[in-house]
């Protein structure tokens, strides 16, 4: 059984799709855009300069449901709403990540983004994200998991025994 979780920005996705096999860090923005396959990952996210890819979100879903589940043990996908809606509306089961919240957590996350050339839209629409959705379980139709400050997300992973330290 493949476990999704839908992880807020500068978690870990990345870092912890690199050290195990078994997790996918299905990222979006490659599917959400045209043209944006052979830039900078970082760069790419939220660039209203690249036209948005007609087929988005249904090459989404597709690449989770076709490639990515049952191959990996752990698919890693971005937190934006219409991901997650996207997961809900096509019953796909999901547990969203969200960083605690706290001025130090929200300071390193903001330093995260500026140091790996986010774009401000980017880094603006996180912060707002980052300030205003709710880590109270009863707010949402699907599980969270809120990472308390100075943890990563493999922590979490580890923690969950998703994967094996």
């Amino acid at each position: 059984m493949t476990e999704i979780l839908s992880v807020f920005a500068g978690l870990g996705k990345t870092t912890a799709a690199k050290k195990y096999a078994e997790v996918c860090d299905l990222q979006s923005s490659s599917h959400r855009y045209l043209g944006g396959v052979n830039q900078d990952y970082e760069k790419i996210k939220m660039n209203s300069s690249l036209p948005d890819n007609p087929d988005w979100p249904i090459n989404y879903l597709r690449a989770i449901r076709g490639g990515a589940m049952g191959q990996y043990a752990v698919i890693l996908v971005p937190s934006n709403p219409d991901v997650r809606n996207l997961l809900q509306g096509n019953d796909i089961d999901f547990t969203f990540v969200l960083p605690e919240k706290t001025d130090s957590f929200r300071e390193r996350l903001r330093k995260l983004y500026v140091g790996r050339s986010n774009n401000q839209a980017m880094i603006d629409a996180v912060m707002g994200y980052f300030d205003t959705w709710s880590r109270n379980p009863v707010d949402y139709d699907y599980r969270i998991e809120v990472l308390p400050e100075g943890k990563y997300l493999e922590d979490l992973l580890l923690d969950m025994r998703l994967v094996k330290g």
